[in-house]
């Protein structure tokens, strides 16, 4: 079945421990991810990311064919930065 409208979700979370708090990001994921991920194990691995920000959807897809998901798996992180 084909619905009208997303599922969209906002969830605020707690980034204290995570070394770097001044990231701010959106992942755009079709449910092949949010099948087999949490909303929070999803942006806990953004917000803790160190390597090149091109490649942390890269990351989220093959942890999800990890998981073995069982659907179609697109994923898009965009960063938000603050102009200075």
């Amino acid at each position: 079945m084909v619905l009208g409208e997303p599922y969209v979700r906002e969830t605020i979370l707690d980034f204290g421990r995570v070394a770097s708090t001044k990231k701010a990001f959106v992942i755009l994921a079709c449910d092949g991810l949010w099948d087999v991920m949490t909303d929070r194990e999803a942006s806990e691995r953004v917000a803790s990311w160190t390597g090149n920000p091109e490649d942390v959807a890269n990351d989220l897809v093959a942890e999800g064919l990890r998981r073995q998901t069982s659907d179609n798996l697109t994923v898009v992180v965009a960063w938000l930065y603050q102009a200075d």
